[in-house]
């Protein structure tokens, strides 16, 4: 038990000197270890309650958007020992304010501060000794890029902690835990902080940006976690006092998106409703886990329903019928699923595994599905988060029939609770050893998939993705009875109407096709092509003078000599100036205006694609703008 001597209201900060000749590091290591879009958040907390659930109970996790002000912020700012933390804060962004720490000071100069908490239950909470290993205090709050997960949890990186410093403009995270399991006689709850800033110098001396905020112990040479009283003492001065149920709540201090222009609170906790559902939905649906939002206009936490987010309602009911599949697509709304046989390299040293079944799941659109987000397959496992919506478009375009597809692999294709079989098994561990510290693709390689597995292990899932699932969607589609008039109306979809557009990126004919009636008086792009990414510069005009909140969308199409689309090329970036949402989700970009926008200017930029070699049209490209205006909630492809 940890010797904790000071029992006063509040933290102590403290940052460890350093010895003059020492290197100093101007960087933090978790503003490299994961991007900083806001979907990571519910991407990387969920993920971790999940794994972290007790068994027999259903995890539950809120997001709670907090602004501070007034006694309120007085209370928070003693209690996380602010006279001694500014000064380093202040040291850190007179010679460097690269991660922006002078903005976050001037938002408390102005009597507020942002705390985004993210609190879950019925969870392990950080159990550990202060300088124990491969525990979860040592993995989430003393120790980096160490992971104590194991066998078939969703994340086995251990840097999924790391975006919380990356969303704090303070570069400082606290924790209030209490332990399920408590080996040292303690009194929870636990509570501690954890600061992230570059090395700095300050009164003449250096300065280590590794900081702890805590209390004072005989036995260590920095401050420790306040156990017991203290804690709820201290933790409700903090707003992160903890119910009794195990599980942990943390706070990010001075929460800001650093990819993007300011958010309101409400908008923030909106988009963490819709990123939980457009990810988690699996998890949600089969009830494996709770997550609820909370905003300043939210009297109490909204539970995350999935079927309220209408993109991702028609995904759902494709899944939900999985045990009840269709023989063929001929009405709306009929499911069909297909067995695609996968074999799982043997891993080095010779162990080999049994053939494993994936599941593919196609659901044909009724009239009362969205035309939004459609002609994709989710990919997911029995981690139950959707890693990626995959296009198809191109399959779609040549069936002349929209869908929505699923594809299940290694545990998704069984209950939550089994035990898996042996086939299962396999195909779970290696598309979880294929996905990357973000968790949002498979295809891109991994040092553990290049390292455990025989031969090419990448070169498999590709040829997955792009040709055996791509085959077996034409067959499935081809079961569909579209008559002409439904051929027709799905290729304009295909083919957007550009009033006054110009040339697209590699050659001509980059803005046309298709026509017809459009909400705008003006789309008009200029594009540019570097040799390894594709830009767009593009501007729309609505034909209404004052419209009232809208919403559009941007890809980046593939095109022949004849403008013919042959594929996507993936959203990497997005800027657009006026919109309160400018963001990259799944290859597409997403931009949402406010009332009265009329004319929007916005830029986009490819993923890189070297020197055209990878496409299919030698390089000629053009927009696909989409678009959801509010007077007639209807979202239309043209």
């Amino acid at each position: 038990m940890t010797d904790a001597t000071s029992h006063t209201r509040g933290l102590k900060a403290h940052f460890p000197a350093k010895q003059s000749e020492n290197r100093m590091y101007g960087k933090t290591a978790t503003d490299m270890a994961l991007n900083s879009k806001l979907m990571t958040i519910p991407r990387e907390a969920i993920q971790n309650t999940d794994d972290a659930g007790l068994v027999g109970e259903t995890p539950k996790l809120v997001f709670r958007f907090e602004t501070l002000e007034g006694d309120v912020l007085e209370k928070f700012l003693t209690a996380i020992d602010w006279e001694e933390l500014r000064k380093h804060m202040e040291a850190v962004a007179e010679t460097d304010d690269s991660i922006g720490i002078e903005e976050a000071l001037q938002q408390v100069r102005n009597g507020a501060l942002n705390v985004l908490v993210v609190e879950d239950k019925h969870a392990e909470g950080l159990d550990g000794a202060e300088d124990s290993k491969k525990t979860n205090y040592s993995s989430l709050v003393k120790d980096f890029g160490i992971t104590t997960k194991e066998g078939d949890q969703a994340g086995s990186e251990g840097v999924g902690s790391s975006i919380f410093y990356g969303f704090s403009g303070f570069k400082t995270v606290l924790f209030n835990t209490v332990p399920a399991n408590l080996a040292g006689g303690e009194t929870p709850p636990r509570l501690v902080g954890r600061v992230d800033l570059p090395d700095h110098e300050l009164r003449g001396k250096p300065y280590s940006g590794d900081g702890w905020l805590g209390v004072e112990s005989t036995g260590y040479d920095r401050p420790v976690s306040a156990w017991s009283e203290a804690a709820e003492a201290v933790g409700e001065d903090l707003n992160i006092s903890r119910p009794d149920e195990p599980g942990t709540s943390i706070a990010i201090v001075g929460f800001r998106e650093p990819t993007r222009s300011t958010r309101s609170p409400d908008e923030v906790v909106n988009r963490l409703y819709e990123a939980t559902a457009q990810h988690y939905w699996p998890a949600l649906v089969d009830g494996s886990i709770e997550v609820s939002v909370q905003g300043p206009s939210d009297p109490e936490p909204r539970p995350v329903e999935p079927k309220t987010v209408p993109k991702i309602a028609p995904y759902i009911k494709a899944y939900e019928r999985v045990a009840s599949a269709d023989d063929s697509l001929d009405e709306e709304g009929t499911v069909v699923t297909s067995a695609i046989p996968f074999q799982v390299p043997p891993l080095k040293g010779g162990t080999t595994h049994p053939e494993s079944q994936l599941r593919l799941v196609v659901r044909r659109p009724d009239e009362d599905d969205p035309n939004a987000f459609r002609n994709k397959v989710a990919l997911f496992r029995g981690a139950r988060h959707v890693v990626k919506y995959r296009k198809y478009g191109h399959v779609a375009r040549t069936a002349g029939q929209d869908f929505v597809g699923l594809l299940l692999v290694g545990g998704a294709n069984q209950g939550l609770g089994e035990e898996l079989s042996d086939e299962n098994q396999a195909a779970e561990r290696f598309f979880r050893d294929a996905e990357p510290e973000e968790h949002d693709n498979w295809t891109d390689g991994t040092s553990k998939l290049e390292n455990r597995y025989e031969g090419d292990g990448l070169d498999l899932i590709r040829d997955l993705l792009r040709n055996r699932v791509q085959d077996e969607l034409h067959d499935v589609l081809a079961t569909a009875k579209t008559d002409d008039e439904d051929r027709l109306r799905n290729a304009g979809k295909e083919f957007p109407f550009f009033p006054n557009s110009r040339s697209g990126s590699g050659g001509p004919g980059g803005g046309g096709g298709g026509g017809g009636s459009s909400p705008f008086e003006e789309v008009s792009s200029e594009s540019h092509f570097d040799g390894r990414f594709h830009h767009y510069d593009g501007k729309l005009v609505t034909a209404d003078a004052s419209p009232g909140k809208w919403k559009a969308t941007v890809e980046i199409e593939e095109v022949d000599g004849a403008n013919r689309k042959l594929d996507s090329v993936d959203v990497a970036g997005v800027d657009a100036p006026l919109a309160t949402r400018d963001e990259v989700v799944d290859g597409v970009a997403e931009l949402e205006f406010p009332a009265g926008t009329r004319t929007a200017e916005f830029n986009v930029e490819s993923v890189e694609v070297g020197d055209g070699g990878d496409l299919l049209g030698g390089g000629q490209t053009r927009l696909k703008i989409g678009y959801d205006f509010d007077e007639d909630d209807e979202e239309d492809d043209s």
